[in-house]
């Protein structure tokens, strides 16, 4: 997986893989797996510090979800344009709808909320962005706040089989 390209290893088995696996954990659903690979692995120009791969009960890859330390940028966000096409979702917090704030063991606190999402163009720092290419929904998480950017791919004719 060093030049990555997460949809082409949906549908596939698990034990094609050529690299250590570190087992998550298990359901009635199937096996959640992180990949350990000392090698960099980049997606879209950007570099990956987290790949975990979801299977079904037959040990075929259903899902993979990556992560990166950073959020997504004009460059990548045209890489990705270029191989799957217009996003079919771009959105952005808009209303909040609830918020609560909680006491930490060290007496700080931790505020945590729920917002509605709009419709907005790129250029207006979505959070969430969805694109459908094929049987594969790429779902884009840019968390501007934590400078992150989670990256997840998903096989929607295999992930109700299993």
């Amino acid at each position: 997986m060093n030049n990555l390209n997460p949809h082409y290893y949906l549908g596939l088995p698990i034990s094609g893989l050529d690299k250590p696996l570190f087992l998550n954990f298990e359901d009635h659903s199937g096996k959640s797996y992180r990949l350990l690979d000392g090698h960099t692995n980049s997606l879209f120009g950007l570099i990956v510090t987290d790949i975990f791969i979801k299977t079904n009960n037959d040990d075929i890859i259903v899902s993979i979800s990556t992560n990166f330390p950073q959020i997504l940028g004009e460059k990548a966000y045209e890489d990705i344009i270029d191989t799957y096409g217009e996003p079919h979702s771009v959105l952005k917090e808009d209303t909040v709808t609830e918020e609560k704030e909680f006491l930490t063991d060290n007496f700080g606190t931790i505020k945590s909320g729920r917002f509605s999402l709009s419709d907005v163009t790129v250029h207006k720092k979505p959070i969430l962005l969805v694109w459908q290419y094929n049987d594969v929904q790429i779902v884009v998480n840019n968390n501007s706040k934590n400078n992150s950017l989670k990256i997840l791919f998903t096989d929607i004719s295999m992930s109700g089989k299993g």
